[in-house]
């Protein structure tokens, strides 16, 4: 065996590996998964006044919900952005 060079990785240890990395993302995923909720809704009004200009993705990082959601309620419910722009 040479110095420096790694040892073969068997199948089970590359299918562990994803396993676990599948199931890191699936509850990243469901911890930021929500609806728009009252709650929601009136956080996203108070952002949104301190600072007009604020960016969709900051508001959705402040609230903790995605940029999907935070742009629902900033175009449907308030009427304020065209979707297209974030």
């Amino acid at each position: 065996m040479v110095l420096n060079q790694k040892p073969p990785l068997d199948g089970g240890m590359l299918i562990s590996t994803a396993v676990a990395r599948i199931k890191m993302l699936r509850c990243t995923w469901l911890n930021q998964r929500k609806v728009v909720t009252p709650d929601n809704e009136k956080q996203v009004l108070k952002i949104v006044l301190n600072d007009r200009k604020v960016k969709v993705s900051e508001i959705a990082e402040m609230v903790n919900i995605s940029t999907g959601t935070a742009g629902t309620i900033l175009h449907e419910k308030m009427g304020l952005v065209d979707p297209g722009t974030y």
